[in-house]
């Protein structure tokens, strides 16, 4: 079994992320532009059982797409502000 491990900047929050990915992902909207400061954002989803929090506390920033008007869940470390997770609404438990 693949195990991955990682974390924020600052180390308040780390996480642990069991077998391969279900879904690999590019995005080029304009809205992951803003999100990641780069010209695309990657993603990796995982099925929801397979990522555990190991050390931490989460915030959350829920978006609303304007395209679609689907929701897009970000979490992230309270204190530096590095993104850990996200959730999308067309992919649950993913």
């Amino acid at each position: 079994m693949m195990v991955r491990e990682g974390g924020c900047v600052c180390g308040a929050v780390r996480y642990r992320a069991r077998n391969e990915p279900q879904r690999h992902s590019a995005c080029h909207c304009t809205f992951c532009q803003r999100r990641t400061g780069s010209a695309f954002g990657l993603g990796a989803y995982y099925k929801a059982e397979d990522v555990e929090i190991v050390k931490g506390e989460l915030s959350m920033y829920e978006h609303r797409s304007d395209e679609t008007g689907r929701w897009l869940r970000f979490e992230f470390c309270p204190k530096c502000g590095t993104q850990v997770t996200w959730n999308v609404e067309e992919l649950p438990g993913l």
